[in-house]
């Protein structure tokens, strides 16, 4: 049992690790994030087909049909790291233009980071968090995060410069992101 609870750690950490780095390099792509969401789900459930026997004996457990949604899971997860990885590491420097575009709202969050002290788990001190958003040519809105260095700086209607280059699958990736380079009005 316990070798079968060991798999089982480590696809689940695959898993949130592949999907981590799906949503940082969705960051710096120029689509709505349900589309290369919902073409991978379906090619996943091809591959969930294929696979889900060899989850079947990877992970021996009594759940009956567990295979199924953890073959899903895997190789969704699988499919969509390697959609935004290869549509961003081989995009075309040749087609690399320069945008200066606007930002269109800045704003702030906070939250709290907790502190184990004994038993107990304390609230022990604010933090926050500063954002901008940029209208791209395309007029879809950013977010991005700001040290708050360059956020108490920034001004709306601002223009920041970025870097755009074509992805592999002519999906635009957003190559250099906007930062103190501010353009001058």
């Amino acid at each position: 049992m316990r070798k079968n609870a060991l798999i089982f750690i480590l696809i689940t950490l695959a898993v949130i690790f592949l999907l981590g780095i799906s949503a940082g390099i969705q960051s710096n792509t120029i689509i709505e994030w349900w589309q290369p969401t919902v073409a991978c789900a379906l090619f996943s459930i091809a591959g969930t087909a294929a696979l889900h026997k060899v989850f079947r004996h990877l992970i021996r457990t009594n759940i009956k049909y567990l295979e199924y949604p953890l073959a899903f899971v895997v190789v969704f997860s699988i499919l969509l790291c390697a959609f935004y990885s290869t549509n961003y590491f081989m995009s075309d420097p040749t087609t690399r233009q320069e945008y200066s575009v606007p930002i269109v709202n800045k704003y702030s969050k906070e939250g709290y980071r907790t502190k184990r002290v004994g038993r107990r788990t304390v609230r022990s001190e604010k933090y926050t968090t500063y954002y901008i958003q940029i209208k791209l040519p395309d007029g879809q809105i950013k977010s991005y995060s700001r040290p708050v260095g360059e956020y108490v700086k920034i001004k709306r209607g601002q223009k920041v410069k970025i870097s755009v280059e074509e992805g592999l699958y002519r999906i635009p990736v957003i190559k250099k992101r906007p930062g103190i380079n501010f353009e001058r009005h």
